[in-house]
């Protein structure tokens, strides 16, 4: 039990570290309001250290050790390339060495944090705090002319942490929806107040996958197709008007019809073509920094091709592998749960919240984003037993129902 309760609470406060903490220091950092405090992301690596310790001393489920000698596959082998490789610098004076260390050691801190979330609904009046403190900052920086987050007193440099604040705005958020499935009201008012705040940090990939799972929301929370009804009723003449005032304020927002003339979409696709040929001339070994040729380490395809790319093909299947086993878990579970309508916190994060960070990866976030990391740990953790006994209880009403009948 004490086991228990330690690894519990070390997963909450890492990833209470790694999402909100880290959003608003990221936030006032950058615009000079608080001075950059160095070594912070050490605590989370800890945290994830004291953590791996206990998995060793644990007892361990065959598919535990399957999915993570397939985790060590991938870090061993990227870490030997990086080893071998030249430490490249980029116009920026970004050692590749570094940079990519850093990547590893955020996806081994993600992958143990997630194998040990347990669905923190302990932890939940924190929880709620926290989405609260990061929506109560966007308000409080609220830019109106520009209708998002103001980026006043940033350096260009910095700008780009609105990637940052949206992702994990978006995955908080949906930790909190969690924990609101048998409160389909307050489950709404979360839902649509995270689609605004999503709308204002200005990162059109986590709005427009936050939207994309929305849908899964409403069958996993009781009752609630009445309220979004009346919400989706009582939104459309207003958002034809404030689709206009977008249009004209932030047009950046509205990008997906305006594909084939966004800048950041055109530049998109040529470092995917130059990525891709990357892959051709370098299919088994990979490609290790080649972004270098064409700009920075940012320069990279804003896919998870961009790790095969990166480290070659064998890391790149054990990847795949881990991201089919978590495929198949949440297919079976969003399948089990939907049809009892009752749904744990950890099930609901992990088809939703997994479901988010999936398309992201697939289409606007690079190997360096390592949120899917967390999910695929959880998804090696989620016994089967929970999943036989829905079925089981299941058989059990069907029976009764039939000798009622």
């Amino acid at each position: 039990m004490k086991i228990s309760s330690l690894t519990s609470n070390l997963s909450f406060f890492s990833l209470v570290f790694l999402l909100p903490i880290r959003h608003l220091l990221s936030y006032f950092q950058g615009m000079a309001a608080i001075p950059v405090i160095r070594g912070l992301g050490l605590l989370p690596l800890l945290f994830s250290l004291i953590l791996f310790l206990c998995f060793l001393k644990s007892k361990k489920r065959p598919v535990s050790w399957h999915g993570w000698l397939f985790f060590v596959i991938l870090l061993v082998l990227a870490g030997v390339v990086i080893l071998f490789s030249p430490n490249f610098q980029d116009n920026l004076g970004r050692s590749s060495f570094y940079f990519n260390i850093s990547i590893l050691a955020y996806y081994f801190i993600y992958f143990i944090i997630g194998f040990y979330y347990n669905g923190f609904s302990q932890y939940h009046k924190w929880i709620y705090l926290f989405w609260f403190l990061m929506l109560l900052n966007l308000l409080w920086h609220y830019d109106f002319s520009a209708m998002r987050i103001s980026f006043q007193g940033f350096d260009q440099e910095k700008v780009g942490v609105y990637l940052f604040l949206g992702d994990s705005f978006a995955i908080w958020s949906l930790l909190v929806l969690s924990l609101l499935t048998k409160a389909p009201f307050k489950s709404t008012c979360v839902a649509l107040c995270s689609v605004f705040a999503l709308l204002s940090f200005n990162s059109r990939a986590s709005l427009y996958a936050f939207i994309f799972v929305l849908p899964l929301v409403i069958p996993l929370t009781k009752k609630s197709w009445k309220y979004w009804v009346i919400t989706i009723a009582a939104l459309v003449p207003v958002f034809s008007s404030f689709f206009d005032l977008l249009e004209y304020a932030n047009r950046r927002m509205l990008a997906i019809l305006y594909l084939s003339s966004d800048q950041s979409m055109i530049t998109r696709n040529i470092l995917l073509e130059k990525g891709i040929l990357g892959i051709q001339k370098n299919w088994f070994i990979g490609d290790y920094a080649g972004q270098l040729r064409y700009g920075s380490l940012g320069s990279y395809i804003h896919n998870y091709l961009s790790l095969w790319r990166q480290f070659g093909i064998l890391p790149f299947l054990a990847f795949l592998g881990l991201l089919g086993f978590f495929i198949m878990k949440c297919w079976r579970l969003f399948w089990t749960n939907i049809r009892q309508r009752e749904i744990s916190p950890r099930t609901f994060f992990l088809v939703v919240a997994g479901g988010f960070c999936f398309i992201e990866i697939v289409t606007a976030r690079s190997y360096v984003t390592p949120y899917i990391w967390f999910f695929l740990g959880m998804s090696l953790n989620t016994p089967k037993r929970s999943v036989a006994n829905i079925v089981k209880t299941r058989k059990i009403r069907q029976q009764l129902s039939s000798e009622k009948s």
